[in-house]
């Protein structure tokens, strides 16, 4: 019988598909500060978002603004927007209003491209240099710098601030069941450039609408995210189906070396309206959060509906080394009959730390929640007393919570 040589039909599948993903993939360079669309020579942020929605033509950009694109970008692309903006940085993008919706999915915002940026590298705190800021003091009120409602879209390397012209308005707002997907790595969210002073937002990122599956922070050094310095709540999670998202290693009220509060001024993280399923923090230690500093909860839950949520494997009241008090009002607040939701649990890592808070540790006034695996009052060893100035765990007047066991 004579032999052949079989060539798998899967594995030139594979370099066909492989040659497809890499060939679709183009960039659009951010090299000015304004935020207009017109036909200058540059490419504002503005453009490019436009440019990748497809509701911008290439065809009608001047010569010097189409050689800031490869091709192909727009609708149904995989697109990634760079900067190289000339001149020294910080480079700040004042809005005059908010930036147009992320509706077509793929798409990269990556302010790590500027020149002179650099990623997080610090084990616990921030120690990133970020170039490109966006500014929103014009941004109208109740609305945000940028709304995603598409998937699959990332935001990392920026600084955004200063959307507050109501305590409605925000940083970024993922707003619908479209929303699915994104992630926000390694941003500064509602400080100045440097992570050392405020420049509130209404909120920082609000996820609401229906938003599910989308990832704040994310287990690499890198994706850290510092949330702090917001008018109202660092994030705030909401709505019937606003399900499945995680918040992962970020920190949430504090400066970016961890060592003062840039108070948010309600809640670290505020979950409520019926969001469901979601969670924050994770088993891992890169997964680990730091919800301290904040004016009244660090981790708040609320309303009939708003069930299934983790709070995990997070540090809530202490600095991140977890060796001194950086209190929240209150650690974890659970009201307004929000229930079967946990706070720890029983896996390896899913234990939170909650101490050093200035009025108490954990507060149930919703019934049928568990609080167990946790360190109440302690530094992570659990071998040195950093109390929470009011009470460990408070339950008050409900019925079905389980505090302790596995």
């Amino acid at each position: 019988m004579s032999r052949r040589k079989l060539v798998p039909h899967c594995a030139l599948c594979g370099v066909a598909l492989l040659f497809s993903i890499v060939a679709r993939a183009g960039t659009i360079t951010v090299n000015g500060v304004s935020d207009i669309d017109s036909r200058d020579g540059l490419m504002t942020l503005r453009e490019a978002i436009l440019l990748s929605n497809g509701t911008l033509a290439f065809a009608s950009l001047d010569a010097s603004e189409q050689a800031l694109v490869v091709q192909p970008v727009g609708a149904g692309q995989s697109d990634t927007i760079n900067f190289n903006i000339t001149g020294p940085g910080p480079h700040t993008i004042a809005l005059t209003g908010i930036l147009p919706l992320l509706s077509d999915g793929n798409t990269v915002i990556d302010g790590y491209t500027e020149p002179g940026s650099v990623t997080n590298s610090d084990g616990i705190a921030f120690n990133g240099t970020i170039m490109v800021v966006i500014d929103g003091t014009s941004v109208p009120a109740g609305l945000p710098c940028l709304s995603i409602d598409s998937g699959n879209n990332v935001i990392r390397g920026c600084c955004i601030q200063n959307s507050r012209a109501s305590t409605a308005s925000s940083a970024i707002r993922f707003n619908s069941a479209a929303s699915t997907n994104n992630r926000i790595e390694g941003c500064l969210i509602g400080t100045n450039v440097s992570g050392i002073a405020a420049a509130a937002n209404g909120i920082g990122l609000d996820v609401s609408g229906g938003a599910n599956a989308n990832i704040i922070g994310g287990s690499a050094l890198a994706d850290r995210n510092v949330i702090s310095g917001n008018q109202t709540h660092g994030v705030l999670i909401s709505g019937s189906s606003t399900v499945s998202n995680r918040v992962i290693n970020n920190l949430i009220g504090l400066n970016a070396a961890g060592t003062a509060a840039i108070a948010n001024g309600n809640d670290g993280v505020r979950i409520d309206s019926g969001a469901d399923n979601n969670e924050i923090g994770g088993t891992a230690a890169s997964d680990r959060n730091i919800i301290s500093g904040n004016s009244l909860r660090g981790v708040l839950i609320s309303d009939a509906g708003t069930t299934g949520n983790k709070i995990i494997g997070s540090i809530i009241g202490l600095r991140p080394d977890g060796s001194a008090a950086l209190a929240n009002n209150t650690g974890v607040s659970i009201v307004n009959s929000a229930s079967a939701n946990t706070i720890g649990g029983a896996a390896a890592g899913a234990g939170n730390i909650i101490s050093g808070n200035s009025n108490g540790g954990v507060s149930l006034q919703s019934g049928s929640n568990d609080v167990f695996g946790n360190l109440v009052g302690t530094d992570p060893s659990g071998t040195i007393d950093l109390g929470n100035a009011g009470f460990g765990v408070e339950v008050s007047n409900v019925a079905n919570c389980k505090i302790g066991g596995a």
